[in-house]
């Protein structure tokens, strides 16, 4: 439906009113259910039903820009760099090999190919804190 983006599933319920078996009420106001889904078409997934789909919104949240993944992770990596004080003047280098690299994989292995081929920022976050690891 929306290609390889994430959405956001909001349910907004006014009033919920019910009764317990215990014979008291309960009144719920205002209440909102936010959730994240990826598309349909990805693997394991099924598509929502129309009936459901009637009382949710969905907003589209696309990925982040290079430009703003290079802000994002040059200040991530600036942070655990200090864990490497040998390596204080690349941050820079770091951060934009990584996103070179992470903007390769995503043009070069789709999910076309192999269900599984899909790459998100996760994918960075997780290169992130496996070099935190190693400094820790």
């Amino acid at each position: 439906m929306f290609g390889e983006l994430s959405l956001l599933l909001l349910v907004n319920l006014d009033d919920i009113n019910f009764t317990h078996r215990f014979s008291y009420r309960v009144k719920l106001s205002r209440i909102q259910f936010v959730g994240a889904c990826n598309p349909s078409t990805d693997a394991g997934r099924v598509e929502m039903s129309s009936r459901f789909l009637r009382h949710a919104s969905l907003l589209l949240v696309d990925f982040p820009s290079k430009d703003s993944l290079t802000q994002i992770y040059r200040t991530f990596n600036g942070g655990i760099m200090k864990l490497f004080p040998h390596l204080k003047g690349e941050t820079d280098v770091i951060t934009e090999a990584m996103i070179e690299l992470f903007t390769a994989c995503q043009k070069r292995f789709t999910q076309s190919m192999q269900p599984q081929y899909f790459y998100s920022p996760r994918e960075l976050s997780r290169w992130v804190r496996g070099i935190y690891e190693v400094g820790y």
